[in-house]
């Protein structure tokens, strides 16, 4: 490794460099976990064949839960208020006549 490299994290470790926090996650990653759930689940009942098998569609979603690190009451909150989609602001000159 180079000594620039090894100095800089060698600092960082003995607390003489001092990191910025990490940015807290924007509204959109907050729920990427749930919209991947629901969007598997969804592709994988689509792909059976069985849109409306409530007993299939608790199962995929649980075993989804468990590979995207999330919870079945996430899911279900995530589905019943969904993140508003983020409205276009007009141009400023929308409205005036050429």
């Amino acid at each position: 490794m180079p000594s620039k490299l090894l100095d800089f994290l060698a600092g960082v470790v003995s607390g003489d460099i001092k990191l910025k926090r990490p940015k807290k996650a924007t509204r959109p990653l907050r729920n990427m976990r749930e919209r991947n759930v629901v969007f598997v689940v969804g592709a994988l009942m689509a792909n059976m064949g069985k849109k409306r098998d409530a007993a299939l569609r608790t199962r995929l979603t649980r075993e989804a839960c468990e590979h995207f690190d999330t919870t079945p009451m996430l899911v279900a909150a995530y589905l019943k208020h969904p993140p508003a989609a983020k409205r276009r602001r007009p141009r400023k000159d929308a409205g005036r006549n050429p």
